[in-house]
């Protein structure tokens, strides 16, 4: 019959303490992604707001699609989308198709800076109707 031994384990105080750390870590982990979430929606809606603000019919609605292992993300307004070549620009830091003093061109970049961070696209529909921004995040980041 096999002896065990059991060794001293760490106290409740000292599991309590690292299960705090533990729970902190992750939770700083969420603020941080849920801002940098927040920061790409307010882009992409301010941007879809800025396009359509002259416009006779003007609206914008955001669209979220619950997928089985990603969230798709449609920013949706009523202006008449973008030409092939501003679609081809469009993610570059510094462009924009607003007024000197109306934007940075930083908006999109960033956009797509914070969702490849999070492992996920960002495109235009390009066979919508109107101006789509899709974004497609998964729901599950991979382990580094």
């Amino acid at each position: 019959m096999p002896v065990f031994h059991q060794l001293p384990g760490p106290s409740d105080e000292e599991v309590a303490g690292i299960l705090e750390a533990v729970a902190q870590a992750v939770i700083s982990e969420l603020r941080a992604h849920r801002y940098l979430t927040e920061v790409m929606d307010v882009n992409l809606i301010n941007n879809a707001y800025d396009a359509v603000f002259a416009r006779e019919e003007r609206w914008v609605k955001v669209v979220i699609d619950d997928r089985p292992h990603d969230l798709e993300i449609r920013v949706v307004d009523s202006g008449v989308g973008l030409t092939p070549a501003l679609l081809e620009r469009a993610f570059q830091p510094f462009f924009t198709t607003k007024d000197v003093g109306k934007g940075t061109g930083l908006g999109l970049s960033i956009s797509k800076s914070i969702i490849e961070a999070h492992h996920g696209e960002i495109s235009f529909d390009r066979a919508a109707p109107t101006t789509t921004v899709v974004v497609r995040l998964p729901k599950r980041q991979p382990r580094e």
